[in-house]
């Protein structure tokens, strides 16, 4: 896939994208591979290609890659079988990629290294996931599963927690060298505030204000003042610091 340069040894682009209208907590009645389709449509028809002319490029001349991290939330092994099935892409080669948080992404450069290394010409990466189909409390516990069940799992090891963790060794081992921990802490801060007021600008973010199915404590435009009044979770990790589930 690479030559000596390090440079990928055929020209891959990314030429459309699809999602579905907002996320899985406001399409209950959804299964995943109906959240795909949903995608996969916009994706093709911003293509300007019918379905059928799609998969037959997918069929005779590409690749699929589904990514979802958690088998527990949709209740089903294999998911990525049914969802090329129900997307009509049978026989085309299909694998799953799973990476714990970087998932997405790992499922974009797995389509890419596809085309790259000449085993399709064309490649479709699809994400899902039904994180909303329980409770937060069962899927911190669902998502824990991805730690070492034997020596953190047990010791009542959560993500929020680990995060927190690195978070303080950070802070441990480079506070004071050139910054104080303070700004390093604030830095933290506005990374948060940078994520979640960009999300302001997609009505389909978990956060936007114009997304309907969005709660009133974690939608809109937040400043660092706000992440800080927020509550400690773990230290040195506020509630806006953590993802929404």
């Amino acid at each position: 896939m690479l030559n000596m340069a390090g440079s990928l040894q055929r020209k891959v682009a990314l030429v459309s994208g699809g999602k579905v209208d907002y996320f899985a907590k406001a399409n209950p009645d959804l299964m995943f591979f109906e959240m795909a389709m949903q995608a996969a449509r916009e994706a093709v028809s911003d293509l300007g290609l019918q379905p059928k002319e799609f998969r037959k490029l997918i069929r005779e001349r590409g690749g699929v890659v589904i990514t979802h991290f958690a088998d527990h939330f949709a209740g089903q092994l294999l998911g990525e079988a049914l969802t090329r099935d129900y997307l009509g892409l049978n026989p085309a080669e299909a694998c799953r990629v799973v990476g714990g948080g970087a998932t997405g992404g790992l499922g974009v450069q797995a389509a890419i290294e596809k085309i790259a290394s000449g085993r399709a010409d064309i490649a479709i990466a699809i994400g899902y996931e039904k994180m909303s189909e329980v409770d937060t409390f069962q899927g911190n516990e669902f998502i824990a599963l991805a730690s070492d069940t034997v020596a953190d799992f047990p010791n009542g090891g959560y993500y929020p927690l680990y995060y927190a963790a690195m978070a303080q060794s950070y802070l441990d081992t480079f506070a004071d060298r050139t910054v104080s921990a303070g700004e390093i802490r604030d830095a933290f801060s506005r990374i948060a505030v940078m994520m979640r007021n960009n999300a302001q600008f997609n009505r389909r973010a978990q956060t936007s204000r114009e997304n309907p199915y969005a709660t009133a404590s974690t939608s809109g435009f937040i400043a660092v003042d706000d992440v800080v009044k927020s509550g400690i979770v773990a230290t040195p990790s506020y509630r806006l610091d953590c993802c929404l589930m």
